[in-house]
Order: C-alpha cells, then sequence, then structure tokens
C-alpha cells in the first residue's frame, strides 16, 4: 500500500466520523421534547405563516409531544390542513393516517368538532400506510363505527371514501 492510498483512507476515516458525529449531534437536537406552550406557538406561527418553514423538525417536535401524551394539540395539528403546503403538509397527511390507523375514535371525534369543509380536507389528505390486512382492519373499524350511527359515523363515512 502506498502512502497516498493510506492519506486517501484515513481522510475518508476521518470524514466518516465527522459524518457520524453530526448525525448523532442531529439525532439529540430533534429528539429533545419541547412544552406545551412552544408547541403551540409552532402551529400558531405555521397557521399565520409567520414562520415560512414549518416543515420537518418543527413540525415532528410537535407531533412528537402529541404522541408523549399531549392529546390537546390533536385538534390544532388538525386545523394545520387549512394552510399547510409542501413537505408541512405531507408530514400532516402521513400523521393524520397514522392516527386514523391507530387511533381510530379519538382521530374521528376530533375531525367531528371541526367545522364540514375542513373534516372533508382532513379526511381527503389522510395518507394511509400500511399492508392490505391493516387497511382492511381499518375499514372493518370504519364500518363498524358507521353501522353504530353515533356522532363520528358521518366523519368515518367521510373518511372512509377517501380511502
Amino acid at each position: 500500500m502506498s502512502k497516498g492510498d493510506s492519506m486517501s483512507k484515513a481522510k475518508i476515516f476521518v470524514a466518516l466520523i465527522f459524518l457520524l458525529i453530526g448525525t448523532v449531534i442531529g439525532f439529540s437536537q430533534k429528539s429533545k421534547p419541547i412544552s406545551h406552550a412552544h408547541a403551540t406557538a409552532i402551529l400558531h406561527d405555521c397557521r399565520a405563516r409567520v414562520i415560512f418553514d414549518c416543515d420537518g423538525e418543527k413540525i415532528e417536535s410537535v407531533i412528537q409531544r402529541y404522541r408523549r401524551g399531549d392529546l390537546s394539540l390533536l385538534s390544532p395539528l388538525l386545523k394545520q390542513r387549512e394552510t399547510a403546503d409542501g413537505a408541512f403538509a405531507e408530514d400532516l397527511d402521513e400523521f393524520y393516517g397514522g392516527e386514523l390507523q391507530r387511533n381510530t375514535n379519538r382521530f374521528l371525534i376530533a375531525v367531528s368538532r371541526l367545522p364540514k369543509d375542513l373534516q372533508e380536507m382532513v379526511c381527503l389528505h389522510t395518507f394511509l400506510n400500511g399492508d392490505r390486512t391493516a387497511m382492511r382492519r381499518l375499514q372493518k373499524r370504519l364500518n363498524q363505527i358507521i353501522r353504530k350511527k353515533t356522532r363520528i359515523s358521518h366523519v368515518a363515512r367521510l373518511c372512509m371514501s377517501h380511502i
């Protein structure tokens, strides 16, 4: 092995170390929990278009706060659909789909409290991700809710029509 090969390998090794360190630092910064007040401020600023880059880390930090138990953030997250676009809208669409699959009743109750036009928009933009079995399970749950004729039946029917 020549001296040049050794130097090239050393440079690649150093570059990989820096990449690894950057990834670890970036990951640890992304996973820092935020307060309810901070999450609400992010959602307010995104909705008012004070923040022009509402995708990625900002919305993910709010979603993580919700998933850690701050259920009061669901309604404001649903209302974001009115003004969301681009990658921000895609993040919301995936979040909505996950919530519809994991927490069907909670999601439908929150959607049922929205104005009719926003209910339609949320159901239309709910991106479902999963295999056939998961989709069948969700359709079965939605059909059961529709048949019970409860206050969320109309929203279940609306979301079912967009699956």
